[in-house]
């Protein structure tokens, strides 16, 4: 009958009961001996070398664990090392259960925001399976929208209202950083906004989640330029008889095409651009001109200029006196 027995690690004595756990907190290799003794104080031992292999170790791309889901590709590599003769087999990324790859490394994107584990299970030539865990904090990516009341308007009474219409799925506030195509910006949710020169401007909104998540939405906003009216005539005044003004247009515009429309008092008349005008009665007459673009912009001037009435010539005679 065996009276004891003693277990030994490399040599040195740890335990006396019959079974035995050893938990090694180093890599390589140890030798474990056991030594039964009889009651007659007979000996055996047995011996035999264990392995403790290195535990699998990945690495992530980014120093932070926390990303923006929908933007970022995250770069998973596994650095685990064949030890002690022991060749990797082969290896396995899982990520909600579910396995997304085989390889040393992978890029992953996380469409969706939640707390995701990742898992790696890597398996050695002597069937010894090791796993090792790491997370990723997909943060939720804001949807940049907004809104703009027209997009086309004229100079100069081109007043723009700019409306934010962001969406984040946590509902947590957004930084809104407006760029208004011509170095002026904003980061108010709503405003009103007046362009000083004609010109195509592109809009650009980016909104930005408290953990600095952002999208950027886009859009054209076009300011025409205004025609500016602008015409001579070549007399104040003239007398009723055979009266005939003649007007000489100088309306200009920086692009685009202008067409004109003139007004005699409340009376729409000629849409030539150099008229003559004649008048059937005297007083004071207002001659207005409408300068009109190709794009609807417009502009006006008025001006004014009198009508004289005409003497009236007579004479008498006296014939009682020859």
């Amino acid at each position: 009958a065996i009276a004891s027995q003693l277990w030994t690690i490399n040599d040195s004595i740890t335990d006396t009961i019959y079974a035995y756990q050893y938990v090694s907190d180093t890599v390589g290799s140890f030798d474990v001996a056991l030594i039964s003794i009889s009651n007659e104080g007979c000996k055996d031992t047995f011996s035999k070398q264990q392995v403790v292999l290195e535990s699998p170790k990945t690495f992530i791309s980014k120093s932070s664990k926390e990303i923006c889901s929908q933007d970022e590709l995250v770069i998973f590599q596994d650095l685990t090392k064949s030890n002690f003769g022991n060749k990797i087999l082969g290896r396995g990324w899982y990520i909600k259960g579910d396995q997304v790859s085989t390889d040393t490394l992978f890029t992953y994107r996380f469409l969706k925001a939640d707390t995701f584990v990742i898992k790696l299970i890597v398996t050695f030539s002597n069937n010894c399976k090791d796993t090792s865990y790491t997370s990723i904090i997909a943060r939720p990516k804001p949807t940049s929208s907004f809104h703009i009341y027209e997009l086309e308007k004229c100079l100069p009474r081109n007043k723009y209202t700019f409306t934010d219409s962001s969406y984040i799925a946590d509902s947590t506030g957004l930084t809104l950083t407006w760029d208004l195509g011509n170095k002026d910006s904003s980061d108010k949710i709503s405003f009103d906004y007046t362009y000083g020169k004609a010109d195509t401007f592109k809009i650009r909104l980016t909104s930005t989640s408290t953990f600095g998540c952002s999208d950027t939405s886009f859009k054209d906003l076009v300011v025409f330029p205004h025609p500016e009216a602008n015409f001579i005539v070549d007399t104040p005044g003239m007398c009723l008889l055979d009266n005939q003004f003649s007007l000489n247009n100088l309306s200009t515009i920086t692009s685009g095409t202008i067409n004109y429309r003139w007004k005699l008092g409340d009376i729409d008349t000629l849409t030539l651009a150099d008229p003559t005008l004649t008048f059937n009665s005297i007083g004071r007459k207002t001659i207005t001109l409408i300068a009109f673009s190709d794009q609807g912009c417009f502009d006006s001037l008025t001006k004014a200029v009198t009508i004289y009435p005409m003497p009236v010539a007579q004479f008498t005679t006296d014939t009682t006196r020859l």
